[in-house]
Order: structure tokens, then C-alpha cells, then sequence
């Protein structure tokens, strides 16, 4: 499925929640789109896996943003323009997590925000190595736009520099910040929703049992794009994956290990959140 579509079924799903459209089934085709292949074998030929790079080539690798043209547009979505975009950061351990919040109105418009509009906090994916607030940009406008909601994108620290737990501490603290302004933002109260892709998608689920558990804020949504929420090599999910377009095996291996050194538990809740003992009452509101 590309990238872009991604986007239009992650809108829906939003907007299911809302109360506005029927949930959105995400379909899977033997036959890839051209946009996915194109986007495969960029990945696959642009350099060396992610196994064979230095702390110091992550760390370049983190620096490159995608150019926004009418190429990449094409192939991931184009960022929706009747958004505003507002950059924000918050204090943990010394460093700053970065924040970029996505607001559904025009630029110049803000802060004359209707006060009711729902919160997305929005986690993006990378393995819990790579990527930014800036990844999914083309998704969390589209969000915003067309269902109308705020979508603040938050950053965690990422591996190997920064080891497992700390994007799931990052998260959560991000989640409480994005509840405790929501008022700010012009979000209305207990509309609030995690989301996240990939490892962004473990880690919305993560913080939503740790929300449920801890008392913190109320999430009415969780929507995974793709997650990974159990780490077992042996699970399912792992097996079927092996042969998988865009993250081959040996990449999912490497990324896990950078992101626990090897000393976590797989089975940890944190880790694996589909392995929790309790996964009821998340939905709270």
C-alpha cells in the first residue's frame, strides 16, 4: 500500500472516531503499487543497512530530511497547506524533545481556535533509531486537515545513544504535556487519541496502557499504522514479516538491538505491548 494511502486510511479512522465516517479496513495486495516498489528499492540502494552503520552515520543519517517536490509528493503524499504548523519543546533528562504541532486552520488564522476540536498526539516510526517530528509531516497535516483535528507530533530520544526505555518515558511525557494544553491548542477535553507507525505505532500502545495504569490522561483512541507490539523472534508477526518488502529481517534485527542493547526482555509490556496481562479499559474517557 503507498505511503499516501496510508494517509487517506489513517484520516478515516480518525474520522470513525469522530463519529463521521465508518472505520477505515487498511486492504493488503500481493502486487505492490508502483509508488511502495519505487520507495523499496530506494531504501534498499541508497546506502548501507542500518546493521552496518557507525553511531556516527546514524547520526548523519537523522540530519537528511526529504526534500518536498512534486516527486515526493507523488510517492508519499503531499502535505496538506490549509494547516498551521507551530515547533515546540519540552525538558526531559536534561534534553529537549522537540514537538511540532499541526493546527487545522489556515496560517495567520491561530490561536482563534473553536476550543473542541479533537488531539492526535502522533509518534513517528524509525526503529526507535531514525527519524523525526518531521518524518510524517505529509500524514499529520492531512490529519489535521481533514478530520479537523489538532496533531502534535512528538519526538523521543532515540537508540543507540538513548536506550529502551526512554522513548516510551519520552512519549508518555509528551502525551500528559499535549493533555495538560490541550485547552491551549484549542482541543477539547477528553477527545484526546494516540497514534503512532511502525515503532511509533509500539509506543502509542505502550503509552496507552501506561496511561490506563498510572491514572494519566484519558485516551478515547489509539490508532497503530503498522506496529510493532510484540518483539518476540518468534512471534507470528516476526515470521511473516521475514520476506517483507522496505525492512528485511536483518534491519528489524539491527534496530531492535540498537534500541535495547540487547537486555531487554522481549516479553516486557513496554516492549511487546500485545503481551500485557491486561488489555482492557483503554479506551477511557
Amino acid at each position: 500500500m503507498p505511503c499516501s494511502t496510508f494517509a487517506g486510511s489513517a484520516s478515516s479512522a480518525f474520522a470513525a472516531a469522530r463519529g463521521t465516517l465508518p472505520m477505515a479496513t487498511i486492504a493488503t495486495t500481493d502486487r505492490a503499487d508502483l509508488r511502495l516498489r519505487t520507495l523499496d528499492w530506494l531504501l534498499r540502494h541508497w546506502g548501507p543497512s542500518i546493521g552496518q552503520m557507525t553511531v556516527g552515520q546514524i547520526q548523519q543519517l537523522r540530519k537528511m530530511r526529504i526534500p518536498r517536490n512534486a516527486i515526493t509528493g507523488l510517492v508519499l503524499g503531499a502535505t496538506a497547506r490549509d494547516v498551521t504548523m507551530r515547533d515546540h519543546t519540552i525538558a526531559r533528562d536534561s534534553e529537549d524533545i522537540p514537538l511540532r504541532i499541526y493546527l487545522p486552520t489556515a496560517p495567520g488564522d491561530w490561536p482563534a481556535a473553536p476550543g473542541d476540536w479533537p488531539l492526535v498526539v502522533y509518534f513517528h516510526g524509525g526503529g526507535w533509531v531514525i527519524g523525526n517530528v518531521y518524518l510524517d509531516e505529509w500524514l499529520c497535516s492531512r490529519i489535521a486537515s481533514h478530520v479537523g483535528a489538532v496533531v502534535v507530533s512528538a519526538g523521543y530520544r532515540l537508540a543507540p545513544e538513548h536506550r529502551f526505555p526512554a522513548a516510551v518515558d519520552d512519549a508518555y511525557d509528551a502525551t500528559v504535556w499535549a493533555a495538560e494544553n490541550a485547552a491551549v491548542l484549542g482541543a477539547g477535553a477528553g477527545r484526546l487519541a494516540v497514534a503512532g507507525a511502525s515503532a511509533g505505532g509500539n509506543l502509542a500502545a505502550v503509552v496507552c496502557q501506561r496511561a490506563r495504569d498510572e491514572g494519566g490522561p484519558k485516551i478515547a483512541h489509539q490508532v497503530l499504522l503498522y506496529p510493532a507490539t510484540d518483539m518476540r523472534p518468534e512471534s507470528r508477526a516476526s515470521v511473516d514479516l521475514d520476506d517483507a518488502p522496505m525492512l528485511p529481517v536483518h534491519d528489524r534485527r539491527a534496530y531492535l538491538d540498537h534500541y535495547t542493547g540487547g537486555q531487554a526482555v522481549a516479553t516486557d509490556p513496554r516492549l511487546s505491548p500485545a503481551l500485557a496481562d491486561d488489555l482492557a479499559r483503554l479506551r477511557r474517557e
